[in-house]
């Protein structure tokens, strides 16, 4: 490096002056105050900043404080630019052809710790070999009274200074400062005895472990309320689906009660229907029944044509009369029988007219007889009696009958047959008839008790009309569910109701007690992310803290084992390195000295070693140069 110029735009007293080096030594000279060491510590300054920003600030003026440096380096020119009060830098390079090779820009504070730093101190170190102010001070550069030994307690320290690459401090305090950090980070110490109270790592994992305990509990909680939710939605969607299902259950059961009178009303019309149906089938079979036994008589008969419906019942009076007057005319009973009846009353009347007679002659002639004999013999030939005379009288009413009217031209004239012809086929078919005469009876009898047939049909018709309507109006009245009427009886809609209605307490049961239980935890879910996040932050703490502990304790053994390495060995390279300077400034008089490990300098002279304080002033001061 060959300082070639200095540019102060304004820096302490200059203002915008310009020095120029040439090759070689170059010899500053004036008078005091004028400036000079000014001038010298605007090299460090531009290169590196200064921690006090008022110091080079213009004297008497409120401008900048701004300053150049142009400088040779075996790859070129090199020039830096920097305001010193906001440590604005510019570096750029150029070669032998005046052609830019390289330029940054940027803010390189000395306190701070930007990459913009570290890039442009990265440059400067391939430039001039420095990055450090200190090193960089206590190696190439001195300004005023850096020639003064102060061989007391001065020349140990600028010694240190050297070693240690470092202005304000050496590997003393540092490793004081390392120590220091250590502990206030763990009581562990990996040297010695450990420490009695926690510090920061150990209050930190302890706290670290209580809110993971508490959070492992907040996540337990979470997880809960999550099932909780979901379970939540699940009962609504089943108390949905219930209360549908309640709905048309309902709604089915109120159309059942309102079809009900009608389904009664129904049921009535068809029974009257059925029985209006089954009277007018009857009815029918014995009109036919009867139509088809007039037609046998009428081939009984030998009639050229049947009586119209209507004569029917005339007919069958008059055959009864005819029969009953033939039965009479032949002493037969009506029906075909032998009038025996009256035979037998004549002779059980003569029998007990004989057993009473009996009685008395007996009573009278044989003594000894119950008192009640004669009476009884009394009453039984009277009752005789009385039974005789009455089967008497019958007979004789029998006997006048035959000359009452004869019956058979009315028959006659309902068949349009001569009555002798009606007579003489009776005759002759006497049974027969009267098995006819029979059924005609039993029909006239039938239709007798039942209804009109005209009436009968009416009633079929109306009440057919009445079964129509309902059924229209039950119909509308299960239409109106469409396709959510339910199918099923009234009983098993009932129940399934019934059944609805308890599965819905028991989704509302649940869900009330779901929601006090999510209402319990809801604190607990809600604190989960800030505590998760708190969490995080603690754990990256910990891991701050644990790799703090790490870098401090490798930091304090590797110090420890360079300044082992360096009481044995630097120290040695140091003196035979500060040797060759101080035998070059001394002309080959003092060719090598020894550092002890107080660093206490001793010089060779002659054959003997001897505390550098013993040598004059000269030897001293070429001792601290070199």
């Amino acid at each position: 490096m060959i300082l070639r110029a200095v540019d102060l735009e304004a820096f302490g007293l200059f203002n915008r002056r310009r020095f120029e080096f040439r090759r070689g030594l170059n010899l500053v000279l004036g008078p005091n105050e004028s400036g000079k060491s000014t001038l010298m510590e605007a090299v460090p300054a531009v290169l590196f900043g200064v921690l006090d920003k008022k110091r080079y600030a213009p004297w008497g003026r409120g401008a900048g404080c701004c300053a150049r440096l142009h400088f040779e380096t075996v790859r070129g020119t090199v020039v830096v630019d920097r305001d010193l009060l906001t440590d604005e830098v510019s570096l750029r390079t150029t070669d032998d052809l005046y052609q830019v090779g390289s330029q940054l820009e940027g803010k390189a504070s000395p306190r701070g710790r930007s990459q913009e730093r570290e890039v442009y101190l990265d440059r400067l170190e391939e430039l001039i070999g420095f990055r450090d102010a200190g090193l960089f001070r206590a190696s190439l550069f001195f300004g005023q009274g850096g020639l003064e030994p102060r061989l007391d307690v001065g020349l140990i320290e600028r010694i240190k200074t050297v070693l240690s690459g470092g202005g304000d401090s050496h590997y003393d305090s540092v490793l004081a400062d390392l120590g220091d950090a250590l502990f206030e980070v763990t009581r562990d110490n990996p040297w010695g005895r450990d420490k009695s109270h926690p510090r920061k790592l150990e209050n930190a994992r302890q706290q670290l472990d209580r809110l993971r305990e508490e959070f492992g509990r907040h996540e337990e909680a979470w997880q809960e309320y999550g099932q909780l939710e979901g379970r939540l939605r699940q009962i609504e969607t089943e108390r949905r689906t219930v209360a549908a299902r309640l709905e048309q259950l309902e709604a089915s059961l109120e159309r059942r009660q309102r079809m009900r009178p009608l389904q009664k009303d129904r049921d009535l019309l068809a029974e009257q229907l059925t029985d209006a149906v089954q009277q007018l089938d009857k009815v029918r079979q014995y009109r036919a029944k009867a139509a088809a036994l007039l037609e046998e008589l009428t081939v009984l008969f030998q009639s050229p044509g049947r009586p119209v419906e209507g004569e029917s019942f005339r007919a069958a009076h008059l055959l009864g009369q005819a029969l009953s007057w033939l039965s009479n005319a032949d002493g037969i009973t009506p029906d075909g029988a032998v009038d025996s009846w009256r035979r037998l009353r004549l002779l059980v009347g003569a029998c007990m007219v004989a057993s009473g007679g009996a009685g008395l002659v007996f009573w009278l002639l044989g003594p000894g007889l119950p008192p009640w004999v004669p009476g009884a013999s009394v009453v039984l030939g009277l009752t005789g009696v009385v039974l005789m005379l009455a089967a008497g009288l019958t007979g004789r009413a029998q006997s006048r009958q035959p000359a009452e009217e004869s019956p058979f031209d009315d028959l006659g004239a309902v068949f349009a047959v001569p009555g002798g012809q009606i007579r003489a086929r009776l005759l002759l078919n006497r049974d027969r008839t009267a098995d006819l005469l029979a059924g005609l009876l039993e029909c006239q009898g039938a239709l007798e008790a039942l209804a009109d047939q005209d009436e009968l049909s009416e009633r079929a018709r109306r009440l057919t009309t009445e079964l129509a309507i309902l059924d229209e109006r039950i119909q509308g009245l299960a239409g109106e569910g469409g396709a959510e009427s339910l199918s099923g009886s009234e009983a098993e809609l009932t129940a399934a109701l019934q059944r609805e209605k308890q599965r819905l307490e028991k989704l509302v049961a649940e869900r009330s007690r779901l929601l006090e239980r999510r209402a319990e935890i809801a604190h607990l879910a809600e604190d989960r992310t800030a505590m998760g996040d708190r969490l995080a932050e603690l754990e990256q703490q910990v891991s701050d803290l644990e790799r703090r502990k790490r870098v401090l304790t490798l930091a304090v053994g590797e110090l420890k084992a360079a300044v082992r390495e360096f009481q044995q060995s630097y120290l040695q390279r140091f003196s035979e390195r500060t040797s060759r300077h101080f035998s070059s400034l001394t002309g080959g008089r003092y060719r090598q000295i020894r550092m002890q490990s107080d660093f206490q300098v001793e010089i060779l002279a002659g054959k003997g070693w001897r505390p550098s304080t013993r040598f004059s002033q000269g030897t001293k001061d070429a001792l601290a140069l070199a």
